[in-house]
């Protein structure tokens, strides 16, 4: 962008005219002093001197659209020693340097932990990796580990809070160790009266019915289990873990009927289902012997020992 010099002689045409015309005055003021001319010339040099001076003061004539004046040239000059210096950017070393806050450092991120299916135990003695019943929750995480209808907190039979410590078929006044090897929670038969748990559960024959169509103790795999592995329609709602069935206690002992040799407290359980042959020792359960499915059902009366449950077991009639 051009910029407008700011020299003081800003109509230097006009200068040299003036001087032109006085230079003109006295060369004819010396070639006529005494003529009417040359005075006349003599009083128009003061004037055109006078004119001269007023040119050189005048301001400056307007810059054209978009020019500005120059720099002045004193602004380009040194400052004096008397100048205040400009503070210097770099602090000085007894200032106070400026600290910016340290943005805290990252903390490690949390792992979202999975989610615990409804009614998993986390602390428990049953295994983690098996699934005994086949319904896609394994035991740890399963409400009924065996599919007989009775939770797995009631087959915790001396209420230890574990499971695989629950093993109590028989009498000890006429054998030396209780147990035919399965755990209560998994066994199908927990007191060897050759009556399934699922049919001295308390559960409506109706609904047992409907839920084991073949009878062999084990509700089907099409009944829906749910996350916790205990059928919703034993359930108050599904996956509560609280059966909306009464265990079924016949005498009103300690013992419900699943685990009491005698449920009417008068005869044998597996004498009035037709087994009283089967019972070698005469205390009213099946001898601890052979059972090749491990389901927990003495072979005796299992009539399926390739696979758990056995289709077509007796149901009592009480």
């Amino acid at each position: 962008m051009d910029c407008l010099a700011n020299t003081g002689f800003d109509s230097w045409p006009v200068l040299i005219a003036a001087l032109v015309v006085v230079g003109l005055g006295i060369y004819l003021a010396l070639r006529a002093r005494h003529t009417r001319s040359g005075r006349a010339a003599l009083i128009a040099l003061p004037l055109l001197l006078a004119l001269g001076l007023a040119t050189q003061s005048a301001p400056p004539a307007t810059a054209a659209s978009g020019a500005v004046p120059c720099a002045s040239a004193s602004a380009s000059a040194p400052a004096s020693a008397s100048a205040t210096p400009s503070p210097s950017l770099t602090p000085s070393a007894s200032a106070t340097p400026s600290t910016s806050p340290t943005p805290p450092n990252d903390p490690t991120p949390t792992p979202t932990p999975t989610p615990t299916p409804a009614g998993c135990q986390l602390v428990n003695d049953k295994s983690d990796t098996l699934d005994s019943d086949g319904d896609g929750i394994v035991d740890r995480c399963d409400a009924d580990s065996d599919n007989d209808g009775i939770p797995d907190v009631i087959e915790d039979l001396n209420n230890d809070g574990r499971f695989t410590n629950d093993d109590l078929e028989g009498d000890n006044l006429v054998i030396g160790r209780l147990g035919d090897g399965v755990s209560a929670y998994l066994d199908l038969d927990s007191d060897n009266d050759s009556i399934p748990d699922l049919f001295e559960s308390g559960i409506d024959p109706a609904l047992i019915a409907q839920i084991d169509r073949n009878g062999d103790g084990i509700i089907d795999a099409d009944v829906p289990v749910g996350a916790n592995g205990l059928a919703d329609v034993l359930e108050t709602f599904p996956d509560s873990g609280v059966i909306n069935y009464t265990l079924k206690n016949t005498d009103g002992d300690d013992k419900p009927d699943f685990i009491d040799l005698q449920s009417n407290r008068l005869d044998y359980d597996m004498y009035l289902v037709g087994n009283a042959n089967l019972d070698i020792l005469g205390a009213g359960f099946l001898s601890p012997g052979v059972d090749i499915d491990h389901d927990g059902i003495m072979d005796q009366v299992d009539t399926d020992t390739a696979h758990r449950g056995s289709p077509g077991a007796v149901h009592p009639t009480w």
